[in-house]
């Protein structure tokens, strides 16, 4: 048995699953436990969109199936849809991750 745990607005929702279980199923068990509209919300896996017609076994990478625990995220397509409108710009330089700045980097010859 895989504890599937949905990840939804600093909540958790645990579904128990099997792995022949198809994801569908599991979250539409979500969707009972926490009363959210299936429409309003995207299911994420690994940084993917959950393909909700495959079973659980397919999606589940080994080493979670081995540790029998799977977190999924659940997003407001709201917010996704607010986050598409950051622009990210791919850069030919080293930015720093804490200023955003162009990084300077020496390198001395020892």
């Amino acid at each position: 048995m895989v504890k599937v745990i949905f990840l939804y607005n600093s909540e958790n929702f645990i579904v128990k699953s099997y792995p022949n279980d198809l994801m569908k199923e599991i979250i539409q068990e979500f969707l009972i436990q926490s009363q959210i509209d299936a429409n309003s919300v995207v299911f994420l896996y690994e940084g993917n969109k959950i393909d909700e017609e495959l079973d659980l076994e397919t999606v589940i990478t080994n080493r979670d199936l081995q540790e029998n625990s799977m977190n999924i995220i659940v997003k407001n397509i709201n917010e996704l849809n607010e986050n598409k409108n950051d622009n990210i710009i791919k850069s030919k330089d080293i930015i720093c991750p804490d200023c955003g700045e162009n990084c300077i980097i020496k390198i001395n010859d020892s």
